[in-house]
């Protein structure tokens, strides 16, 4: 397998030779599409805004300055791709409640937590995740998932790397909050029994 630059390729494709593009392609594909999967929810829409991105992307190579990495000029394209499709398609999302913890202790919580099946927390958390507008959830999936730095966030989604910082820093809080309620709910019933 040939393990040249993207500016190898892209500069190839920009001089007349459009089947590098399937390098870039076969680079990107399974990033592209899980950003489209984490704002959409669903795999025929993540399939299609995937597709439209790798299109607009070589249809406005010659608009990619070499300044910048090329994962984030595609990875931008593949988030505004993948809102637009949403909106298209007038996808409703269910809005998270937001729930105050009261003088339920984080300590309290861990101990919750670590009582709990490591796959039960996991499920719980992806189910409060994939209830986040698509947004947030792209937010989160970015810089949780992906380990991608509020910089490049900023570059993907063009907000401001304040505004990634709060929101990130309110999604944390919420996420905490769903899944302290859930815990108070689950011990609430055990005490039932």
């Amino acid at each position: 397998m040939e393990t040249e630059s993207d500016e190898y390729y892209l500069n190839k494709i920009m001089n007349g030779e459009s089947q590098a593009y399937s390098h870039i392609v076969e680079k990107y594909k399974d990033m592209v599409y899980r950003i489209c999967l984490k704002v959409s929810k669903q795999p025929h829409l993540a399939e299609e805004a995937a597709q439209d991105t790798f299109l607009k992307a070589f249809n406005n190579i010659e608009n990619f300055r070499m300044e910048s990495q090329f994962s984030t000029w595609i990875y931008r394209i593949a988030y505004n791709t993948s809102i637009s499709a949403v909106r298209k398609k007038k996808i409703e999302f269910c809005p998270m409640n937001e729930q105050i913890t009261e003088n339920y202790s984080v300590e309290e919580i861990n101990t919750d937590i670590k009582g709990m099946d490591r796959k039960e927390v996991k499920d719980k958390l992806k189910e409060i995740i994939s209830s986040l507008p698509e947004q947030d959830r792209a937010l989160v999936h970015l810089f949780y998932m992906e380990k991608t730095s509020v910089e490049e966030i900023s570059e993907i989604t063009e907000l401001s790397k304040s505004n990634i910082k709060v929101k990130l820093h309110r999604l944390r809080k919420k996420m905490f909050n769903e899944l302290n309620a859930y815990i108070k709910s689950k011990a609430t019933k055990l005490c039932f029994f």
